[in-house]
C-alpha cells in the first residue's frame, strides 16, 4: 500500500509490539504468572514492554518527524524477534570467561586445552571445537579482508 498511495502523500506503517503487561490482559490469559516468566528468558531487554513505549512510538509515526517513513514495520519487542529467530540466541549462555577470551586480539588468544581438545571453546550448551588450522583458516581470511 505504501508503495501504491506514497504518491497521494499517504503513508502506511505498522508496529509489531511485544509483550506488553497489562491488568486486564495478564489477570485472565496468565494468572499464574508462569507465561510472564518464560517470555522473560527470550527478552534480551530482560523485561516486559509498557504501554507508553507503543504510545510514543505511534506519536512518532504519525508525526512529520517521520515524514520519510513508510512501509515500514517496526518491531518493539526487546529484542525478542531477533532472539527468537535462533542460530546465535544460545549466545546469551556464553560464561564470563569465555567473554573475556572472545574479546582478545586474534594474536593475544592463548591456546586452550580442556577435555574437548585444544582450541575447544567451551559453551553452557555444547561444546564448539575449532582445531589449530581452521583457527588458522579463519585469522588468514581476516586479514585478507579489506578494512581489518
Amino acid at each position: 500500500m505504501a508503495a501504491e498511495w506514497g504518491r497521494y502523500g499517504l503513508r502506511f506503517n505498522a508496529i509489531a509490539p511485544g509483550p506488553i503487561e497489562t491488568k486486564g490482559a495478564f489477570s485472565r490469559l496468565d494468572p499464574t504468572g508462569q507465561f510472564r516468566d518464560n517470555m522473560l528468558r527470550s527478552v534480551p531487554a530482560g523485561r516486559m514492554g509498557e504501554v507508553e513505549e507503543n504510545a510514543n512510538l505511534a506519536a512518532y509515526l504519525l508525526s512529520d518527524y517521520s515524514s520519510w517513513v513508510s512501509g515500514a514495520v517496526v518491531v518493539l519487542d526487546g529484542g525478542n524477534l531477533p532472539y527468537m529467530a535462533g542460530m546465535f540466541s544460545q549466545l546469551t549462555r556464553v560464561t564470563q570467561t569465555l567473554l573475556v577470551y572472545l574479546q582478545q586480539p586474534i594474536h593475544r588468544l592463548p591456546t586452550v586445552h580442556n577435555s574437548h581438545g585444544p582450541h575447544c571453546l567451551q559453551l553452557s550448551v555444547c561444546p564448539l571445537q575449532v582445531t589449530k588450522e581452521q583457527w588458522d583458516m579463519m585469522e588468514s581470511m581476516i586479514r585478507q579482508t579489506k578494512g581489518s
